[in-house]
């Protein structure tokens, strides 16, 4: 019968002792491991993110002292001279000429702002478009055509600015995958700020001259002034 041989002969052991402790030993060895990568993995992604992090701020940080720091202090300079003014009770006409040049530096510190952010923005796009391209799964990209929002009839909608402008950028970046072309900025459009900037600071430095102030602040103004170009 088929059932006698399956009873073990005398003095051989129904358990097996050792298999078992060898089969606890490789599930403990992989669970380990298991944990171990998981570990492993979780501790990378943190790494990677503060690598990040650290690295985007430092270099928004930097773009935003050097671009933004001419403007803020032509700002204070003129909120100084405003209160000065005030405490000297010198004439309207100086005053409102001081209220007058604040608020276009407000409105250049605006434009600044927004076109930081505009580049910003540009820039994370093109680092997903990067990715996406480095997949295989990027649409082909192909030349804006003449009739385009880019390019109707020769013009350029995207370096003139406007609502016309941002749409442009959008759906050129949604339809081609790319946010090159274009979309960049043009360097009349930087050359433009530049010179509104080096405008406000000329009529501050001939305002500090009718004032009569000390020549210290106008050289500080001049400094200020070869730092933006």
């Amino acid at each position: 019968m088929s059932w006698v041989k399956a009873v073990p002969s005398f003095g051989e052991d129904v358990f097996d002792e050792d298999m078992d402790d060898i089969n606890l030993q490789q599930k403990e060895f992989k669970s380990n491991m298991e944990k171990r990568i998981k570990d492993g993995y979780r501790d990378g992604m943190d790494a990677g993110k503060g690598a990040s992090l650290q690295h985007g701020f430092n270099q928004g940080y930097k773009e935003g002292a050097s671009r933004m720091g001419v403007i803020g202090q032509l700002k204070g300079i003129l909120s100084a001279l405003q209160s000065w003014c005030q405490l000297q009770k010198k004439d309207s006409n100086t005053t409102a000429r001081i209220s007058h040049l604040l608020q276009e530096v407000d409105q250049q510190e605006e434009r600044m702002t927004e076109k930081l952010k505009n580049c910003q923005q540009q820039t994370h796009m093109g680092e997903l478009t990067d990715i996406i391209e480095d997949m295989g799964i990027a649409k082909p990209t192909q030349e804006p055509d003449s009739e385009s929002c880019c390019n109707p009839q020769g013009t350029d909608y995207c370096n003139s600015g406007g609502e016309a402008g941002q749409n442009c950028c959008k759906s050129q970046s949604t339809s081609s995958g790319s946010h090159k072309g274009c979309c960049q900025p043009s360097s009349e459009t930087v050359n433009v700020t530049q010179q509104n900037l080096g405008q406000l600071l000329m009529q501050c430095i001939d305002l500090v001259g009718e004032l009569g102030l000390p020549a210290e602040l106008m050289q500080h103004i001049h400094q200020l002034n070869s730092i933006s170009l």
